[in-house]
């Protein structure tokens, strides 16, 4: 079923004010000592994970959507399919890889969120939609992560 928007003078992308919430994107973010670890890593990983989504023609429409359901790290356009994208980094699968750590939970509040999304943009019907999950593994004395694209994981 094609999702079909009511006509807008807004940019495609609106919502209500408060319910999107962007990051600012630097130049090729790295893990530092002057950011913790983690949050480190996790900026490289969303900006190279933007650096895949258009190599591979997606067009990214939101990064860090964030609403009273949750958040999702990348919202895109595949041809007429909205793509909901999870981006999960590991610097070791000591404790199990990005891919692995996509519970149930965060499947129903992704979902959730995803609605929200859809609704605030105006669409009466729901368009065909894709839920990623963008795993990246950095190993260690690599400047480029091991990517594991996984299209349409619930």
């Amino acid at each position: 079923m094609e999702g079909k928007r009511p006509a807008q003078s807004e940019s495609p992308i609106s919502v209500p004010q408060g319910d999107r919430c962007v990051r600012p994107q630097g130049g090729g973010n790295t893990p530092s000592q002057g950011d913790s670890y983690k949050q480190g890593l996790g900026l490289a990983g969303e900006d190279y994970a933007l650096k895949v989504l258009t190599e591979a023609h997606l067009v990214v429409l939101v990064r860090n959507y964030r609403c009273a359901r949750g958040e999702i790290d990348l919202i895109a356009q595949d041809g007429e399919r909205i793509v909901f994208i999870e981006v999960r980094g590991r610097s070791s699968g000591r404790l199990g890889w990005g891919e692995e750590s996509v519970t149930g939970n965060k499947m129903r509040r992704l979902r959730a969120v995803a609605n929200y999304y859809l609704l605030a943009q105006g669409y009466r019907d729901y368009p065909p939609v894709r839920f990623d999950v963008l795993a990246l593994r950095w190993q260690k004395g690599t400047a480029v992560p091991e990517v594991n694209w996984l299209k349409g994981v619930f």
